[in-house]
């Protein structure tokens, strides 16, 4: 407590039989004079004689007075100013009066504005401030009767919406609820951006200004247009150009609105103003009156080279391939469809020979090929398409040129180049409407025959022949057969074959050759094996005769090796929408014969289309009749394959095997 000691100066009042308040007065003058008595009790002790002061006491007597000069204790006094202290008062202690304050206000008594006292120290204390009770979700009031600020809880429910926690705030009811702020959402229209927003105590997505991307989706044929609203388009759509024919084209929604895009070339053979399409262009009608060599003639305006050309292939994968060679400039483009195909093996690896597959082209960078697609048959009648140049396999790229209404007249001869051991062999072409009142032909376009031996004109030695070739490789001077090639005839020295050649054993193909004959005392070949399929599925030439004897007066010996001789059988691969064969029309795939010993086997035709009429045994596969002497043998015929939408209108030769598709 706060002491305040109070000077009192006492005066020596000597008065003889002075009554104060009520009482006598003992005086005594000298230096020890005893206590000065009141009725009632000891008032003090004065020694003026000595100090000259009073010990100012508080009367207990009847009158309660103050006497000047002695201490009252518990009078008011001017003490602390400090307002959390109770008022000062005299305090009397060994006769000393003190002004103390006997306390403390009590711990929170408003001792200012927004303060209160707290332990006797007036501090600051901002009662009923708004405050953060512990249920972030209530409201608090701040609450000081304590002499510390203290945050009370309301039991009032703070604005839903109001943070509470790391992604969470607080709902309507006044709880805690997660909730992430401003995620990405998609609100109701889904043509603007969306953020989450949690101001309601639970999480909504709120639509901004924002637009989202222009074509995205936003229902069933339904897109996004630039300034964020739903609009109908029907992406992928077939749709008309105005004035465009053989184009295909598409709706697009991409810009958020619905228009009518080109993707490219229409189908092939839709007929237009003045033809049909074809490569997304309208052709008139292609009338063919005279030779024509697709492997070197060129017949589409414009075009420099063959239409039908062809390449060997050194590596081959699903979407490119690299070409034995760099095509002349035009003849291979994007764009156009090819046929990669097996035409040889080895006489140990054989069974792919005839596997092809269809591609359309994307690029070409000198000899190398990619391919955007494969553009292979699916469904009956696909071709088996396993391809790999590994052990010794021949592959070989021929472009598939595409046609609108083509017409061959019976003067006209459609043809192409013939096998050279790498590549060739094929008569291949697309066309949306065909008639055929002249040639369509692979005749002697196929496998080669074995080499002959000539002699001079005693036409008595020879060295042994060829065989012939065939799938499992090219010709071998041996009488063991080559596959479908008949083995050759052993060499000999007489008796004399002049006018009376042995009869080679003939080639096969889909059957066994036939054995030869007329020995001549020399060694027949074998005759060629069966292979390869009649469903189409696989394309394979017919194979080689064997070669045979003959002598000459310009030559003098001893007997030598002429070249190979003649052709067997190649390949017809055709597609069309309608295919009509007339009566003067035909389409061969047969073998051809010098007139002499030998005879070489057919080859393979394959007519692809929905409409088929065939004509009468016009379409043909055949094999062919050697002579010598009175003996006779036929060669195999090869495969005809025919694939139709419809059912097929006529017969072919051999009997065709007919297989019934979906689309061409």
């Amino acid at each position: 407590m706060a002491r305040h000691a109070l000077a009192l100066f006492v005066v020596a009042v000597f008065a003889v039989g002075c009554n104060c308040g009520g009482g006598s007065v003992n005086s005594d003058a000298g230096p020890d004079a005893g206590p000065v008595e009141r009725d009632g009790g000891q008032l003090g002790n004065t020694d003026a004689g000595r100090d000259g002061g009073v010990d100012a006491g508080q009367d207990g007597g009847a009158d309660g007075g103050q006497d000047a000069g002695r201490c009252i204790a518990g009078v008011a006094c001017m003490g602390s100013n400090n307002p959390c202290e109770l008022p000062s008062i005299t305090v009397c202690t060994e006769g000393v009066s003190n002004c103390e304050s006997p306390g403390n206000r009590p711990d929170g008594t408003v001792c200012g504005v927004g303060d209160v006292c707290n332990g006797g120290e007036c501090v600051s204390c901002p009662a009923g401030l708004a405050c953060t009770p512990a249920n972030l979700c209530h409201l608090g009031v701040t609450n000081c009767s304590t002499g510390t600020a203290v945050c009370v809880d309301s039991n009032t429910n703070a604005p839903a919406g109001t943070e509470c926690g790391s992604n969470q705030v607080c709902s309507a009811t006044g709880t805690c609820q997660s909730c992430a702020a401003n995620v990405s959402c998609t609100p109701m229209n889904v043509c603007l951006v969306g953020m989450t927003s949690c101001s309601t105590g639970a999480q909504t997505c709120t639509a901004t200004s924002v637009s989202v991307d222009a074509g995205t989706p936003c229902g069933a044929a339904q897109v996004c247009s630039p300034s964020g609203t739903c609009v109908g388009c029907a992406a992928g759509q077939t749709c008309t150009l105005a004035g465009v024919e053989c184009r295909a084209s598409v709706v697009t929604c991409s810009t958020g609105q619905s228009i009518c895009t080109d993707t490219g070339p229409g189908p092939d053979g839709v007929g237009c103003d003045g033809g049909s399409c074809v490569s997304g262009s309208c052709r008139t009608p292609l009338v063919i009156s005279g030779l024509v060599n697709l492997s070197t003639d060129a017949l589409t305006p414009g075009r420099s080279c063959g239409e039908a050309p062809s390449w060997a292939i050194t590596s081959l994968t699903a979407t490119g391939a690299v070409l034995d060679g760099v095509p002349d400039a035009g003849c291979l483009a994007a764009g156009d469809r090819v046929m990669a195909i097996d035409l040889q093996g080895t006489p140990t690896d054989f069974s792919s020979v005839g596997n092809h597959d269809l591609f359309i082209v994307g690029s070409v960078d000198g000899g190398s090929v990619t391919f955007t697609q494969s553009v292979r048959p699916t469904g009956p009648g696909a071709p088996q398409n396993t391809l790999s140049t590994d052990g010794g396999q021949k592959l070989a790229l021929f472009r598939v040129p595409v046609f609108g209404e083509v017409i061959i007249t019976d003067a006209g001869v459609v043809t192409a180049a013939a096998f050279d051991g790498r590549t060739g062999g094929i008569v291949a072409f697309r066309a949306r409407t065909l008639t055929v009142d002249g040639l369509i032909s692979a005749q002697a376009l196929g496998y080669r025959s074995g080499a002959w031996s000539q002699d001079d004109s005693n036409c008595l030695e020879n060295v042994t022949t060829g065989s012939g070739e065939s799938l499992t490789g090219q010709s071998q001077y041996s009488t063991d057969a080559n596959g479908g090639g008949a083995g050759g005839i052993g060499a000999a020295s007489g008796p004399s074959f002049n006018g009376n050649d042995p009869l080679s054993s003939s080639a096969g193909h889909s059957g066994p050759g036939q054995p030869g004959g007329n020995s001549q005392g020399r060694t027949i070949g074998a005759p060629g094996a069966a292979y390869g399929v009649a469903n189409g599925t696989q394309l394979t030439m017919g194979s080689g005769a064997s070669g045979s004897l003959t002598c000459t007066t310009v030559f003098s010996g001893p007997p030598q090796l002429l070249p190979y001789g003649q052709h067997a059988g190649g390949i017809v691969y055709v597609v069309v929408d309608q295919l009509q064969v007339t009566g003067a029309g035909r389409i061969s795939a047969d073998s051809t014969t010098l007139g002499r010993s030998t005879a070489a086997s057919g080859g393979y035709v394959l007519l692809r289309g929905r409409t088929l009429d065939v004509g009468t045994n016009q379409v043909t596969a055949n094999g062919l009749v050697a002579n010598s002497v009175a003996l006779s043998n036929t060669s195999s015929p090869g495969y005809v394959a025919l694939h139709s939408v419809n059912a097929v209108t006529g017969t072919t030769q051999p009997a065709a095997n007919v297989t019934t598709i979906t689309t061409p």
